[in-house]
């Protein structure tokens, strides 16, 4: 069964999320597009309803402080820092607290290229001395830009170049690991795990050809449903690319948050376990289809600035949005109230955040991780 219970300083990378028609000159990778569906169009969605936004009182963003800055490079020279994730249990062979992360890039020494990496790292933020160490080093994982883990510490990816996802435990098992299938999607760049009962849920979003699919797993057998069509993307390059990502799960309300970059756009999916084939369409005014209902543009434009990833507060449900355009995080309620906004790299260089999670229970003990590009390293928030 698949699921059990330094520095991007160069000049090769050139990527600048300042605006979004940004001329892109370093060297990127595309998925192989036989069963893209690209729909190229331009953004013409009605963002009247989404004025600039009000900071409202009740958040807390503004109350945490940033500590460490461990490096997340591979012992291989492979960087820039994209997917992330936390066990929340010591099972598996994995303790609580343990970070994931996966590089995008592979080394200086080859060229720096985005989408090339081929390394997840392990890194132990309670040890003495936090240290990167290669979890898996493996082609198969080219382009990991996505992590997700669940209650076994089952630990699933998003690779943009190889178009693969994978459900990897220790030991490695090759021959039980591999969830993409032969069409589908085209470019992973965003995922979530849930479990509803005793089905499995793994949600997966297509970079390049803008759907939104659930791959299903019980006792009766596996599906796979692209449940959303028509989510905007710019088709860009990797270092570029803007589309649905950052996948995060409220797993308390059952309520799937995500972003789509290229129109600036925080969303909302409630019990998207109950949606079937084809029950979401985006539109330029929010959602079309029969569960129309179930999917809510909760905030577009204002200071969401081409974001990449989505994080969930675990004591308040509040959800963190990053901005690769600006570096700031932000804080947003379930309804779309703004409660403020964090600035995690003062660099002044853009295009630094693309992974954040966090780990705890209470505003006191919470610690939220995100992964700084320009400087290939691990940080975290936290009270303290």
């Amino acid at each position: 069964m698949l699921w059990s219970a330094c520095g991007r300083a160069s000049a090769r990378r050139l990527i600048s999320y300042a605006v979004l028609g940004a001329v892109v000159a370093s060297a990127g990778v595309s998925p192989v597009a036989a069963n893209a569906r690209v729909r190229l169009r331009p953004v013409t969605l009605d963002t009247s309803r989404f004025p600039r936004q009000v900071e409202v009182p009740g958040g807390t963003i503004g109350s945490f402080h940033i500590h460490g800055g461990w490096s997340s490079m591979d012992s291989n020279g492979d960087q820039n820092p994209y997917g992330i994730a936390v066990a929340q249990v010591t099972v598996s062979g994995v303790s609580a607290g343990t970070v994931f992360v996966c590089n995008f890039n592979n080394s200086s020494s080859l060229n720096n290229i985005q989408s090339l990496g081929t390394t997840i790292e392990e890194i132990n933020p309670y040890a003495s001395s936090p240290r990167a160490v290669t979890y898996i080093r493996d082609e198969r994982i080219t382009g990991c830009n996505a992590l997700a883990i669940n209650s076994g510490n089952r630990l699933f990816t998003a690779s943009y170049a190889s178009n693969l996802v994978y459900g990897l435990r220790q030991p490695i098992d090759w021959s039980n690991s591999e969830i993409s299938p032969s069409t589908g999607w085209t470019g992973p760049w965003g995922i979530a795990y849930d479990q509803i009962g005793s089905t499995n849920y793994l949600y997966v979003g297509g970079g390049y050809d803008g759907g939104l699919w659930r791959y299903s797993l019980s006792s009766s057998g596996a599906t796979y449903t692209e449940i959303c069509t028509n989510f905007y993307t710019n088709h860009g390059v990797p270092g570029t690319l803007l589309g649905p990502s950052g996948f995060s799960y409220d797993t308390v309300h059952d309520i799937l948050y995500m972003v789509e970059g290229y129109s600036n756009s925080l969303i909302r999916i409630v019990h998207p376990w109950k949606i079937p084939a084809g029950g979401l369409i985006r539109t330029p005014y929010g959602f079309g289809g029969t569960y129309a209902s179930y999917a809510t543009v909760l905030s577009q434009g204002g200071y969401i600035n081409a974001p990449i990833s989505t994080t969930v507060l675990p004591y308040d449900g509040h959800v963190l949005v990053e901005n690769t355009g600006d570096n700031y995080v932000m804080e947003f309620g379930s309804d779309g109230s703004y409660y403020g906004r964090y600035l995690l790299d003062t660099s002044g260089t853009p295009g630094a955040l693309f992974g954040i999670t966090t780990y705890g229970t209470t505003l006191s003990n919470t610690r939220i991780y995100y992964n700084d590009d320009n400087t290939n390293a691990l940080y975290y928030l936290s009270q303290s």
